[in-house]
This record gives structure tokens, C-alpha cells and sequence, in this order.
């Protein structure tokens, strides 16, 4: 109950920050009745997100529905996330099927590359840590545990 109030305080607490500029109409004239009207006018349009507008911001007068225009700008923007998850998904398993392809002597040297590139970021994180990096190199990481 405590979350759904708290839900309810910041979807009106987002409404009223959006109708805030309809407060000050004409300079500093405050207008409450005007601001009321699009806090009322804000509500509606949530209930029916389906008839929202927008207006061109050169000033031409053509209004625009929101939504078939977003859910195709959505579509472009799955499909090149979907598209790069795949990708790097499926590069990763060939680049897995081919290590165990190679030979053992070149095996170890490819985890021993993964491993200072893995090392790279917690070195840059952990400064007085620097001598992993080091030790991880050198083939000295045992000694120095």
C-alpha cells in the first residue's frame, strides 16, 4: 500500500512539474485557473496516450500524432540492441570454438591474453593494486598471492 501511494505521489508530482510553466502566463501573471486546466489536460491525455500531439518546433501549425512515430523510432532502436547482443553472442562462440581448436601451447597463451585484459580494468580501479598486473605478466602471480 505504502509503494502504490508513493507511485501516486510521483506520477502527480510529475504532472504538476510539467503544467508548471502554464502558471506563469504572460511574463510573472500567475494563473492558477489556467494552470489547473492543464494539470486537467495532462491527466486526460495520460488516460488516453493514443490521441497525444505534438507540435513541430518551427512553428509551422502541423500537429503530429506521438505514436506511430515513436513505436517506429522503438522498433529501429530493439533491433539495433537485439542486433549487437546477437552478434557479440554469437562471435563469442566461435571465438570459444576456436580456442579449443588450437593447440594447448597457443591455448595457454590466449588465457593467459584474456587474463590481462580482464586484469585491465581492476587495475585502473585499484591503484594500490598494481602489482597484479605486473605479477600476471611476469608468471609470478603465485609468489606473490
Amino acid at each position: 500500500m505504502k509503494k502504490i501511494l508513493h507511485l501516486v505521489i510521483i506520477a502527480f508530482s510529475i504532472i504538476v512539474i510539467g503544467s508548471f510553466a502554464s502558471l506563469f502566463q504572460n511574463g510573472m501573471n500567475v494563473s492558477f485557473p489556467f494552470f489547473l486546466d492543464q494539470v486537467v489536460d495532462h491527466v486526460k491525455s495520460l488516460i488516453n496516450p493514443t490521441q497525444l500531439t505534438y507540435e513541430s518546433p518551427v512553428g509551422s501549425g502541423v500537429e503530429r500524432s506521438i505514436f506511430p512515430l515513436m513505436f517506429e523510432y522503438y522498433g529501429y532502436s530493439l533491433f539495433i540492441l537485439l542486433s549487437g547482443f546477437s552478434l557479440s553472442l554469437l562471435s563469442a562462440l566461435l571465438l570459444t570454438y576456436f580456442t579449443f581448436l588450437v593447440p594447448p601451447s597457443i591455448r595457454i597463451g590466449i588465457k593467459r591474453t584474456v587474463g590481462v585484459l580482464e586484469a585491465i580494468p581492476r587495475h585502473f580501479s585499484d591503484s594500490h593494486r598494481s602489482a597484479k598486473l605486473y605479477c600476471l605478466l611476469s608468471r609470478d602471480w603465485d609468489s606473490h598471492i
